[in-house]
């Protein structure tokens, strides 16, 4: 992957927009994640910590199989850029306990039994063995 640099790329953007120097009140740093480097964004982390909360606690299914694998990947991609606990901050204690159950029940599975379930998409958990080592 091409290591961008966001500041001067920002600049430039702003440059060509004709208003230089509008962006001199951000006051936002990158923070580096698991697997990309960007500017956080509100309204999107809002968005994601949303789904991550309704995906363990209201539209919990006890068979990983079942679950959206979108919503299973952003699990586990939570869990390994250790943001996971800030997403569960704001419930409440029960709620909280419940989804760090599930979300614990999730890492324990075995993998490799997993991986060799009928119908399973193979990447998916070896993409995920990588991840929860």
């Amino acid at each position: 992957m091409r290591r961008l640099n966001w500041p001067l790329l920002v600049l430039e953007w702003s440059h060509q927009r004709g208003n230089p120097g509008s962006l001199q009140n951000v006051e936002k740093e990158p923070q580096n994640f698991l697997l990309f480097d960007v500017m956080t964004n509100h309204n999107i982390k809002q968005c994601l910590i949303k789904k991550v909360q309704e995906a363990v606690l209201d539209k919990w299914v006890n068979y990983p199989h079942c679950m959206d694998k979108r919503l299973l990947a952003l699990i586990y991609l939570a869990q390994a850029s250790n943001v996971l606990e800030n997403a569960f901050a704001p419930l409440l204690d029960e709620q909280y306990d419940l989804a760090t159950k599930r979300v614990r029940q999730l890492l324990d599975l075995d993998l490799k039994v997993e991986c060799l379930k009928a119908n399973t998409n193979e990447v998916l958990w070896a993409v995920v063995a990588v991840f929860t080592k």
